[in-house]
């Protein structure tokens, strides 16, 4: 369509293509998609195709001479999924980091926020990240409820130029104690809209002299605000367990520093040949040299 003039389409345009085929710089898109493990190809249909939201990928539509590509075969540039993966990294760096655990939905939820790339881009640059690159880890999320249809992705990105590591355990507790503080959060924020709602209506009730409704919207205060104790109560359980887990990581951090310290100095002192005996053997021979330089300066005198 970009190459058409006046109704016709280059002659050469079916030579260029077949030429970018072999020299790798296109692929048509099964091929592409083919490395995608079972439960990614589950997730894009989930998402893609039983919701309504864009799924295209630019499609060589125009006929060719001799027809020797399908009109209907869809291409991916692999010049533009190696840029775009490098703008999903530079995303994942600014927003949520590296070694930290995302989920799939999380990311497409924000898609929009990232400049230059579309949720068909996200998904070919994360094929590109994991099956080429490998600087992406993704698996599918197992405390899902089971029987259900949903299909849930995490992923973890390594930095750029560093292999690719499975997510642990521990970072998997960490990411469900977060989910958790994050839906305890957006929890709590609601139960406290409804309590400014019901004093609004007990105002409102009493203002009208309905004072019976008032006592009722009152009762249903209070059992809200004993909810919201409780609720408030596991978010500040959940929250202390993250920052013990955050504080031994550090403390982790600091023990490996001291650690590395250590080697080096006992590195250093190795080089110089530098132990215990030999320090003795130096301080007796200074003495040694200080008595014999006193008792050549007694005689001189």
């Amino acid at each position: 369509e970009v190459f058409k003039r006046k109704g016709t389409s280059p002659y050469c345009l079916d030579t260029v293509v077949n030429q970018m085929l072999a020299d790798r710089n296109a692929q048509d898109k099964s091929s592409f998609m083919s490395s995608t493990p079972k439960s990614w190809s589950q997730w894009t249909v989930d998402v893609f195709f039983n919701m309504p939201v864009s799924w295209t990928f630019n499609k060589l539509k125009e006929r060719v001479v001799g027809n020797s590509i399908n009109p209907e075969t869809m291409f991916v540039s692999m010049t533009a999924v190696q840029n775009q993966a490098k703008l999903l990294q530079e995303h994942v760096c600014n927003v949520h980091s590296y070694n930290n655990i995302i989920s799939m939905d999380e990311l497409m939820k924000n898609s929009d926020d990232i400049e230059g790339l579309s949720k068909d881009g996200i998904l070919l640059a994360l094929q590109h990240l994991s099956n080429v690159d490998k600087s992406v880890y993704i698996e599918e999320d197992k405390s899902n409820v089971a029987g259900s249809h949903h299909h849930k992705l995490l992923m973890k990105f390594n930095m750029p130029g560093s292999a690719v590591e499975p997510i642990t355990e521990l970072e998997r507790s960490v990411y469900n104690l977060e989910s958790t503080e994050r839906f305890l959060i957006e929890t709590i924020d609601k139960k406290e809209n409804d309590l400014n709602k019901l004093l609004v209506q007990v105002r409102n009730c009493l203002k009208d002299g309905k004072k019976q409704m008032a006592k009722t919207y009152l009762r249903k205060k209070h059992m809200l605000e004993n909810d919201l104790t409780k609720t408030v109560n596991i978010l500040d359980n959940i929250q202390a367990m993250l920052q013990r887990v955050h504080n031994s990581k550090s403390d982790k951090e600091i023990l490996q520093t001291y650690k590395m310290g250590a080697e080096g100095i006992k590195h250093v002192f190795a080089e110089a040949g530098m132990n215990i005996d030999n320090v003795y053997d130096v301080i007796e021979d200074m003495k040694d040299v200080f008595d014999s330089q006193e008792e050549m300066q007694n005689v001189i005198s």
